[in-house]
């Protein structure tokens, strides 16, 4: 039997999510992720793809966390 991978996406407050699944630090993670498109020059903003298909720049700290509505998510939590 042959396993399909279902891709899944969903409206996060206006930001495009897709649900993903991965190994981190040896163990698998399903989480539901945001899409980064690019970053500012200075590394001081990332570019999110939105829901509608356009695009919106946010914060991104040395951490490499991005803020969406007011809320810090961690780079496990979005991909480029």
């Amino acid at each position: 039997m042959t396993q399909q991978y279902k891709f899944r996406v969903r409206n996060f407050q206006g930001f495009l999510q897709h649900f993903d699944t991965y190994e981190l630090a040896n163990r698998e993670l399903s989480l539901w992720v945001f899409q980064v498109s690019g970053f500012s020059f200075d590394n001081t903003y990332a570019n999110m793809l939105m829901f509608d298909g356009s695009k919106q720049y946010v914060p991104i700290n040395e951490a490499n966390e991005i803020l969406i509505n007011g809320q810090w998510y961690g780079p496990e939590h979005w991909n480029h």
